[in-house]
């Protein structure tokens, strides 16, 4: 026998959006199997008990959407997950499960959020991210859903949530949900989605610290090796510079020495002569005087040249 029972998928306009009696039928057996209670419990111990042990990010993104599917009986199709490190400005990775494919994972500058080129306005992380939007749902009867989100009109999808996270009171990341089951979310699994977000933003913070610790170690090895090579450039440089040195140096110096042998014969001449004419002048009378000055000049200067 159909149910009566009509479920609110939303409001557009001041009217009421309900899906037909075959839709509603699906979501009120769908919310008599989901125990919102047991559900929360299950995965607030699952996220503390294992997922923070788990190997990485990838690991617990991948095995966080099979407990949600197992506990909500919802056919999640699509998770994406972003959260930042350490500094906003510094770097922000992101993860996005899909049904029948491996996690994927990606860093991104925290600076394209601000990029329309690279990130529309419209895009619901970034509308969490930059206007503090508290969530953002999109439903298949929406009308004016952005274009940024073809992907989800051409992939059949029928709800999707995104949620902001948040780390002792910082905004630290997103997580979003899309599924094609035709009930979509239930306002029962709105409610949970919300109420596990603490506990999933403290176990993602966990792993994202892990991740900024490997990341900067990398990242200062990285400059350590650049300012070695720097380093061992630099000193490569220096010893070629000190080897032309030495080699002009050593020019310098064979010049000086045939520039002294090629002076010396004459200035010799110079002074020998000058000794000559200073002797002869000193039996003079004074009148010589200056001329013997700048004769005892002549000879002093020769001497100290020829030394």
């Amino acid at each position: 026998r159909m149910s009566s029972v009509s479920v609110q998928l939303g409001t557009k306009g001041g009217k009421t959006l309900s899906p037909s009696l075959h839709v509603g039928e699906d979501a009120v057996r769908a919310a008599k199997r989901f125990d919102e209670k047991r559900a929360l419990e299950t995965m607030q111990k699952w996220l503390f008990m294992e997922g923070g042990h788990m190997m990485g990010v990838l690991e617990m993104v991948d095995a966080f959407a099979g407990q949600l599917h197992g506990l909500t009986g919802v056919s999640i199709d699509r998770m994406l997950m972003s959260c930042t490190m350490c500094h906003p400005e510094m770097s922000a990775y992101m993860w996005k499960w899909a049904k029948h494919t491996p996690v994927e994972e990606f860093e991104v500058d925290p600076s394209c959020f601000g990029s329309d080129e690279k990130f529309s306005p419209a895009e619901p992380f970034r509308r969490l991210h930059e206007k503090g939007e508290k969530f953002v749902r999109i439903r298949n009867s929406d009308t004016n859903i952005a274009e940024c989100l073809n992907w989800y009109v051409k992939g059949g999808n029928t709800d999707y949530l995104a949620l902001p996270m948040y780390y002792r009171g910082e905004l630290s990341g997103a997580v979003s949900w899309t599924t094609s089951d035709p009930a979509g979310f239930l306002d029962a699994h709105i409610r949970f989605f919300h109420e596990v977000l603490g506990a999933l933003s403290t176990v993602m913070r966990l792993h994202a610290n892990e991740m900024a610790m490997k990341t900067m170690t990398g990242r200062l090895e990285e400059k350590v090796k650049e300012r070695t090579a720097e380093l061992a450039k630099a000193n490569q440089e220096l010893e070629a510079a000190n080897t032309r040195i030495k080699k002009q140096s050593a020019q310098q110096l064979k010049h000086f020495a045939m520039m002294s042998h090629e002076i010396r014969t004459p200035l010799n001449c110079i002074v020998a002569m000058s000794s000559l004419l200073e002797y002869s002048m000193k039996e003079r009378s004074s009148d010589c005087i200056s001329s013997l000055e700048t004769l005892q000049l002549i000879t002093h200067c020769g001497a100290l040249l020829a030394t």
